[in-house]
């Protein structure tokens, strides 16, 4: 059966099916093999093939200006100012040369024949292969003369070489315009941005070039023009002009033979590497032996240095290459007469020697800049042992073995008064302060079920303690032993011997201020947070609590001392005051009150109506030190479980991060992280001469050496592979030879896994390398590591937000006017009511995410009715909103004002009032009011105008009741109470002055006031660049006066 099968397939198979592809059609049937594919990067590969004709016409001296243009129909015309294509009758072919080079493959001037001595274009394909995928392409050139025009469609002529004028017989040059071919490229459009980097790139790296990039697809039309005398030093400062630099750029321009190498070295403060690697001005993503050459040549000449200097000690070990180059800055450019690339895309120089030529100019150059500036050459070695001392500290860290059984020996601790019960259903455990405590709770307990244990004052603090030393701790080693439940791998929750833990406090539900302790205010809900922080392991008594004082009698934060947890068994009773104020107490606690002129103690159960409860009329919620920036990756980082999808970290960190993570991977092989020997042909042939003298057999070297097969040392003399300097030394002591002379005739260079970086595409499907993690990836320490990242939702990358948001007047702003007319979802974004009282406010509010995300909002008009609504679908901004500020999840009568409100300076809290009144606020008669439907936001709104010295009332409008209060003119209606907070002076507004105190963007206006009530006058002051809150400012100076009168008389009653 099988017999009968091969023989149908060889009739099947005929000469017949074999097929010769005449001219250009292989291009066009395969652009891959030419151009690398028809994507977006292919369709840029078209446009810098052409022009890196008129760059190898710049190298040549024959042309210092370049022309490129977009046009309106996609089409491209790149034109320079070089020697023009030639046009005579190319004797090989018959054809005009211009022919030869438009449709011919591997045809040009650059095979050797004198034309170009350096360039980029060597298989002479480029051209021919953007005719050949080109719907349409146009060559003019300008010699002797004459003008010239030849025009081509999809690489075939249509016309011949035709004269279509003159020109001036000194201007020479070539003029080729192209309009890709539809049929076969995937993107049709260009990124300007994209192009635009590339030829900055060209204008560096080739001196006295000015290039300009015009595209005309947009109106008015955009034009970049480049021109850089400085080459790649200018590069390196342009890279970095928004970094810290640890030196002045190192700048090496040295021919060694036959190549010409230039560089440029600068270090900064970031952890990352930012190495580009060129050869004739094309740029190599995936580097090659002109980049090996100069990493091989920084990381040996820091190490010799660092060791000549006794920086390095004579038993501590080299610094590693990821060591000497984190946070390098660095661009080598090689000129090489006959350059070998890996496929015509170029991405990889081969050229075995280039290696050798930039290492040497390298340490020559740098070398004697480090001996002439030695004060920046030993910072640069600084930064290099501080990123090896931190490779150190995270190898330890790693390496660390925890002793699972320290605690498995340990009886119960003597303080603890324990139950008589031993059923942990029914038991339940008192944790007290102190001894003192721990002796009231035990004559008031239950000794059945009810056990205590006292903990001696503040315990150790193991949110940043390793775990050895908090286990070293009495107080936690007696919570461990008595809970029962052993920590970590060994945690039993069966072993719990009490399911009832209380921590003997208010009314669980009780709204209080606290401070934590870095120094953050928060308003909280005294059971949750109590809860929260004990579940978390937190030392409560680190914090603060907003009190009051009943010596000073003012309102001030206070270390916690202690905290208890019980149920309540007796009557829980509500205080509410004639403003609108209210607080929950049992019978036997206590409050505040007036009485006799005195502040005085009074139980709850005794509170009756009429009495005066002592109430703050000034709170410190402003911040001395005001949170200046959040970090919306670590906020997000913490709160990644709620997202509800994921998003995606950008940045050349995120490079860093995964190196280290695959290295971690690898730890334990030293096939993979070892450093590894480049063996030159002379040292080989002096290894296998001295093997064959000593007669050792195949089988003595690989036991002796611990390698496998002979074929491995075979290769080390050859060249063919990079022993590790271990098997390399172990090679060399079983040949007999001095290993420090050997190593002096060799390279030690990167590991396995360092050159994979080096060389690997970083496109590979296989690439585990990548500038991109997603956030669900990320540990909680990584957040500290990636500094300079972007945070973007998936598959939007164009649309990265940077890592800090700045909090300034525009935030507060935009999160008033969110609490007023806002919501959002993660799907929906955030979005804004713009009623038509509010329609001026769109370009203020779009003007602040725009300078705060860096994304534009759009509004869409409302239907039917309807306000129209300002929306911005933005994974990251609906992200922030929801879990940053707290909206997730929030309906009108449940938002509540986020904590940053009490952590900034006083003028940015009047912002976010503003921003509010803006959207909910009314202003009648001698009372501005906000209204919600949030009771929660209502008491926000009260403390927020209590840090400024405003006391303010509340009344509540239950659902169905009568309105009082117009909204947008309407009376308000709602299926939920409605809070009305209202600050009503009582004085007359006699004077509203505004005036100019500075002038310029940032130009103060000062506002004056005057306020009257009770035939006197009181005047106040306020300036801010915000004329509203300049004004809020003013107003309240004077309401703050008319509560302590000491202004003159009314003139006019005296």
């Amino acid at each position: 059966m099988g017999e009968v099968n091969n023989r149908a397939a060889q009739a099947a198979y005929t000469a017949d099916q074999i097929q010769v592809l005449e001219g250009l059609e292989a291009v066009r049937r395969r652009p891959g093999m030419y151009i690398g594919g028809t994507d977006i990067k292919a369709l840029h590969h078209m446009v810098y093939e052409v022009v890196d004709n008129s760059i190898d016409e710049a190298m040549q001296g024959r042309c210092d200006r370049i022309r490129i243009t977009i046009h309106g129909d996609e089409s491209v015309s790149v034109e320079d100012n070089g020697a023009g294509i030639p046009v005579d009758i190319q004797k090989q072919t018959g054809l005009p040369a211009v022919t030869v080079v438009m449709t011919k493959l591997h045809a040009g001037g650059k095979f050797g024949g004198g034309g170009y001595k350096v360039s980029g274009g060597l298989h002479g394909v480029g051209v021919s292969a953007v005719n050949a995928l080109s719907t349409w392409m146009e060559t003019k050139v300008m010699r002797d003369g004459k003008i010239y025009r030849q025009r081509f469609e999809r690489g075939v002529p249509v016309t011949g070489v035709d004269v279509i004028g003159e020109c001036d017989p000194d201007k020479t040059g070539t003029i080729q315009t192209f309009l890709r071919d539809d049929t076969i490229f995937q993107v049709l459009e260009y990124n300007w941005h994209t192009l635009a980097t590339r030829f900055r790139e060209m204008a560096f790296l080739t001196r006295g070039i000015d290039i300009s990039f015009i595209d005309e697809r947009v109106t008015p039309q955009r034009e970049l023009n480049f021109h850089f005398e400085g080459g790649v030093k200018s590069f390196v400062r342009y890279l970095n002009k928004n970094r810290e630099v640890v030196n002045e750029p190192i700048y090496i321009e040295q021919e060694v033979e036959t190549t010409q190498v230039e560089a440029a070295i600068q270090y900064t403060d970031s952890y990352s590497e930012s190495v580009f690697a060129f050869a004739n001005t094309i740029n190599t993503p995936d580097g090659g032996s002109h980049l090996t050459g100069l990493r091989t040549a920084v990381t040996r000449l820091i190490n010799d240095y660092a060791r000549k200097q006794g920086i390095i000690k004579d038993k501590e070990e080299n610094f590693t290459g990821d060591d000497t180059r984190q946070g390098m800055t660095a661009i080598v450019s090689v000129k090489v007469v006959e350059p070998q690339f890996e496929g015509q895309n170029k991405l990889k120089l081969l050229n075995n020697e280039v290696r050798y030529h930039v290492e040497t100019a390298i340490v020559e150059a740098m070398g004697r800049w480090m001996e002439e500036n030695p004060r920046e050459a030993r910072a640069v070695i600084e930064k290099c042992r501080t990123a090896f001392r931190a490779r150190e500290a995270a190898k330890k860290a790693r390496d660390l073995v925890i002793r699972k059984s320290a605690l498995e020996s340990l009886t119960l601790p003597g303080k603890l008064a324990d139950c008589s019960s031993r059923d942990p259903s029914e038991s339940e455990l008192y944790i007290v302060e102190g001894d003192s405590a721990g002796g009231t709770a035990k004559q008031g307990r239950d000794r059945r079920f009810q056990a205590i244990l006292p903990l001696r004052g503040k315990i150790l603090n193991i949110e940043k303690t390793s775990l050895d030393k908090a286990l070293a701790n009495k107080e936690i080693q007696a919570l461990i032993t008595a809970l029962g439940t052993n920590i970590g791998e060994n945690f039993d929750l069966s072993g719990l011997r009490y399911h009832r833990i209380m921590v003997m406090s208010v009314d669980a539900g009780e709204t209080c201020f606290v401070r934590d302790p870095a120094g953050m205010v928060r308003r909280v809900a005294i059971g949750p947070f109590i809860d929260a922080r004990l579940a978390a392991g937190d030392d409560v008594t680190a914090w603060s609590v907003l009190c009051f004082d009943q010596t000073s009698h003012c309102t001030e934060f206070k270390p916690i001392r202690n905290v208890i947890r019980h149920g309540i068994d007796e009557t829980l009773f509500e205080i509410r005051t004639t403003y609108g104020r209210s607080v929950r107490v049992t019978a036997s606690h206590s409050v505040f009150t007036v009485r006799d002129g005195a502040v005085a103690l009074k139980r709850g159960d005794d509170v009756r109506v009429g009495d005066l409860i002592v109430a703050p009329a000034f709170l410190p919620l402003a911040q001395n030190e005001p949170v200046q920036r959040i970090d919306l990756l670590a906020e997000l980082l913490a709160q990644r479980e709620h997202l509800g999808g994921d998003l995606i970290v950008w940045g050349e960190d995120v490079v860093q991060l995964r190196q280290e993570r695959v290295s971690s991977q690898h730890a334990g092989d030293p096939e993979f992280v070892k450093q590894r020997v480049t063996v030159p042909a002379a040292v080989g042939a002096q290894m296998a001469e001295r093997r064959r003298e000593l007669a050792l057999s195949q089988q003595e070297i690989c036991a002796a050496v611990g390698i496998k097969q002979p074929v491995t040392f075979y290769a080390w003399e050859k060249g063919a592979s990079r022993p590790t300097v271990d098997n390399f030394l172990r090679y060399v002591e079983v040949l007999g030879l001095e290993a420090d002379a050997m190593l002096a005739q060799v390279s030690v260079g990167d590991s396995r896994l360092d050159h994979l970086w080096q060389t690997q595409y970083r496109g590979s499907g296989r690439n585990q390398v990548k500038p991109w993690l997603r956030l669900s990836e990320l540990q909680p320490d990584d957040a500290s590591r990636l500094n300079g990242v972007k945070l973007a939702a998936e598959h939007y990358a164009d649309q990265a937000i940077y890592r800090y948001l700045p909090v300034n007047a525009q935030l507060m702003t935009l999160l008033g006017f969110f609490l007023a007319d806002g919501t959002c979802s993660q799907r929906g974004g955030v979005r804004l009511a713009i009623g038509r009282r509010n329609v001026a406010l769109v370009a203020e509010l779009s003007q602040a995410f725009e300078a705060l995300f860096g994304v534009r909002p759009t509004l869409y008009p409302g239907k039917e009715g309807r306000a129209d609504e300002l929306r911005v679908t933005h994974g990251v901004v609906a992200a922030a909103f929801r879990l940053i500020f707290g909206f997730d999840g929030t309906r009108a009568h449940t938002k509540r004002i986020p904590d940053l409100l009490y952590n900034v300076p006083p003028a940015l809290q009047l912002a976010f009032l503003r921003g509010y009144f803006l959207g909910d606020g009314t202003c009648s008669g001698r009372t501005v009011a906000w209204t919600t439907t949030s009771r929660d936001l209502a008491d926000g709104l009260l403390y927020l105008l209590l840090a400024h010295g405003v006391v303010a009332s509340v009344s509540a409008r239950e659902p169905g009741a009568a309105s009082t209060v117009l909204v947008r003119g309407k009376a308000i209606s709602t299926q939920h109470t409605v809070y009305t907070v209202s600050v009503n002076s009582g004085a007359d507004l006699l004077l509203y002055s505004v005036n100019n105190i500075t002038s310029g963007t940032d130009a103060q206006g000062e506002v004056t006031v005057r306020v009257a009530r009770g035939g006197r006058i009181f005047n106040g002051q306020g300036a801010d660049t915000d004329i509203v809150i300049a004004s809020a400012k003013a107003y309240i100076n004077a309401l703050n006066k008319v509560l302590q009168p000491t202004e003159r008389a009314h003139p006019q009653l005296l």
